[in-house]
Parts: C-alpha cells; structure tokens; sequence
C-alpha cells in the first residue's frame, strides 16, 4: 500500500497492481501507466504518496530531469493542489503541480488562488486504431503510400509477436537500438535515459496486457514496438525502433499494431506527448490524431 503523505515511497514493482487499479478509474494518461513510471524511474528518484485519496507522484521531468510534483484523482482536489503547492516550497520543489489531468480539473472548487493553464506539450495524442488499421481516405494517403512501398520493396516480411523473456530477443532489441543510435548521430549519453527504461520495461513483459512484436526480414531483425492493452478502448506505445535502411518500416509496424490491437477491442491508441519538441510534434501529428487526453498545470497566484 501507498504511504499518507507527506511520507512517500519509491516505486517498485510491488506498487503495480495497486497504481494500475486506481489508473483506470480516469482516462489512460501515459504519465500515470505503471510501465512508463516503472522503466524511466531510471535513478530510483519517482516516489509515490496518497493524499485526500488521491495518487501524489514525484517524478523526473521528461525534458530536464528535474523532480515534478504532480497527482491525480477527484477527491478534494482544489485542497490537495494547495496542500502539494504549501508543501513543495517546503522541500525545496518548484511551486508548480504538472501532468495535472481534466478530472482534476473538473472536480476544482474555489480556486480563486489558483492560476490553470493547459499544457499542449504534454497532451497525449488520441489515434484512432480503426483508421491505423484501414489508411483509407486522402488524409492517410501518404502513409498509406508508405506502408505500400515498404510491402512491395519487402514482400517476405515478417511482423510477430516476440517474448522479451528470451535473452536472444533481448539482445536483438538491444542491438537494434545501437544501430538506430548510430544511423540517427545519437551519443550515449543522449540515449542511455531511453536505452535503461527499455530495458527496464523488459521486467513488466510475461503480463497479459503486455505485447512486444519484431519486425523481420529473413531472420533479421529490423523493427521492434512494445504496447500494452489498456482501460477505455485504448492502448499504449511504449517503445519502437526501426532500422533506417528499410524505408517505411516504423509505418507497417504502427498500422500492423493498429490491426493486432483492433481485434483486442481497442478502438483507440494513447500515442503520448510530443514534449513541445519540433520533428516529435510534426510525426505524432501526421498520424492523424482524433483528439487528446489533455493536461494542465497548476500554479498559485501569489
């Protein structure tokens, strides 16, 4: 169980089952999914608390790996959000709560005090899988074309389901993403934050509602994407890599996925933030998003 706050506990697996019952009782925010919490607590520094029966994580920032304070649910939460913002001046964090999803939103009374303001570079696109799965219409007629070419230039491609658990797959996604590292001028030190969490990730996978597929051709492997199933009608991308020499290769394994999950019953996928990052924002957008989960930040007036 999760300590009452002001005491906070580091995240471990043990927390899973409890984090990821109280997620689905609000729209699949990618912030509040335990894999993505789990993986990129890389250094051990997110910390979970409970306050007013709402969940308080301690997280570092996607961009500058600074600690944020942020928490969700509908229990008092004009008080909790002034509780949270006392307290971070306190323990030396910035006076803001971030990642703030609209239930909290919704459920404010009397924040006179408050100052709200929406977060577009933390909005989670909303694909919609059905389209994913069909590319039918103008509005798909560029990835369609994509995905086309890479069946015509690849004909014996294979897109499987793989079990991380096996160390030779492992070792295949691991390398793969070095290649990726090299083909895009990355440095390690760029990488290492993305290249742990994978790695990370690879401890939640043995879970029904967790899938990692391989992209091949022959017996190479030159694509991997790792989703989970979620609440909603959704499912989450987690990871995905792709090698640059097999032009439209993250576009079949997107629409594959889309097919594999629209059979699951998802009609949507939580394809996450574009962080405000330019080239991020431009590719989530080309995938035609249908709407958002939307975020905010909270700061005080004074």
């Amino acid at each position: 169980m999760l300590p009452i706050f002001p005491a906070f506990s580091k995240i471990t697996l043990e927390h899973k089952d409890q984090i990821e019952s109280y997620w689905k009782n609000f729209e699949p925010y990618s912030d509040y999914n335990f894999t993505s919490m789990y993986s990129y607590d890389i250094e051990g520094a997110g910390s979970l608390s409970m306050l007013d029966n709402n969940v308080v994580m301690i997280l570092p920032d996607y961009s500058t790996n600074q600690p944020t304070l942020s928490f969700l649910g509908t229990n008092n939460t004009t008080i909790t959000a002034n509780k949270l913002l006392d307290w971070a001046t306190t323990v030396g964090l910035p006076k803001k709560l971030t990642l703030i999803g609209q239930e909290v939103i919704d459920n404010m009374e009397g924040q006179n005090d408050l100052i709200i303001t929406e977060d577009p570079d933390n909005h989670d696109y909303v694909i919609s899988a059905t389209e994913m799965a069909k590319l039918t219409g103008r509005k798909w007629k560029s990835i369609r074309k994509e995905v086309n070419h890479f069946i015509e230039q690849n004909p014996g491609y294979r897109f499987i389901e793989v079990d991380v658990s096996d160390q030779k797959i492992r070792r295949q996604f691991e390398n793969l993403f070095e290649t990726w590292e090299d083909q895009n001028n990355k440095t390690e030190e760029e990488t290492s934050t993305e290249f742990e969490a994978l790695k990370r990730s690879f401890d939640l996978f043995g879970e029904p509602d967790h899938f990692a597929f391989g992209l091949f051709l022959d017996d190479k492997l030159i694509g991997y994407s790792t989703n989970q199933t979620a609440h909603n009608g959704f499912y989450l991308g987690h990871f995905g890599k792709a090698d640059a020499n097999f032009a439209g290769a993250y576009k079949i394994m997107e629409h594959e996925c889309a097919k594999f999950f629209l059979e699951k019953g998802c009609k949507f996928m939580n394809y996450e933030q574009d962080l405000g990052i330019p080239g991020l924002r431009q590719a989530k957008r080309g995938w035609n998003p249908v709407g958002y989960l939307k975020k905010y930040i909270i700061r005080t007036k004074s």
